[in-house]
């Protein structure tokens, strides 16, 4: 069993829940253990009301443990038998579901939510997460068991790009896909021909990954 779980975000909405369908297949693909976490921002129909502190705090609770519970159902559904943990961490949901993310393989989250998740479409909380987790991310849009055949990573720098071709290249490795490797860059309209592709990068492609380079 390896020793990084994958940790999910969850708020009882079906675009989480279809991301918990995702990190259940990816953690039983790593072997690893699945972890969801619930951490609901304050929803608008709450401060309608003139509820106490406490009042509100035990109606985000129940709200987390349902969808707790909900994901549970979800990922046994596609993977059985699959260790789960599950947590409730406290603060910002933006700032809680990122911090979850120290000591994980990865951290998965929809693309869309409800309540705290509400701007998941690379908005508020799924670009914090993306900008701010200390572990890869993964935002999980529409199907989430189509086969893959070919996994892209972009190279920002040619230079630092261990731990990103790392985990690309495993990604790549378990599904038995080529590995596309994307890089930008722009130049002068005077110049006319692009600047020669970097160096080696001192990796090695697994052995049932192809490794494609691509010039955008």
């Amino acid at each position: 069993m390896a020793t990084k779980p994958v940790i999910v975000g969850v708020d009882g909405s079906e675009e989480s829940l279809r991301a918990v369908e995702w990190a259940a297949l990816e953690a039983r693909r790593h072997g690893s253990v699945l972890r969801l976490v619930s951490a609901p921002a304050e929803l608008p129909r709450l401060r309608a009301y003139q509820a106490s502190p406490g009042e509100i705090a035990a109606a985000l609770r129940g709200i987390a443990a349902r969808s707790l519970d909900a994901a549970i159902i979800r990922s046994e559904e596609v993977a059985p038998g699959l260790p789960i943990e599950t947590g409730l961490p406290s603060g910002p949901s933006a700032v809680a579901v990122a911090d979850s993310g120290a000591g994980a393989s990865m951290l998965v989250v929809g693309a869309r939510g409800a309540g705290g998740f509400a701007a998941m479409m690379l908005g508020s909380v799924s670009r914090h997460v993306a900008a701010w987790a200390p572990c890869p991310v993964v935002v999980v849009r529409e199907e989430t068991t189509a086969l893959h055949r070919e996994i892209a990573v972009g190279i920002r720098d040619p230079e630092d790009v261990t731990g990103t071709l790392a985990f690309a290249f495993e990604e790549a490795a378990l599904r038995g896909a080529d590995l596309v490797a994307v890089h930008t860059w722009y130049w002068l309209p005077a110049r006319r021909t692009p600047p020669a592709w970097p160096g080696r990068c001192g990796h090695r492609t697994p052995r049932r990954s192809r490794l494609r380079r691509v010039a955008i």
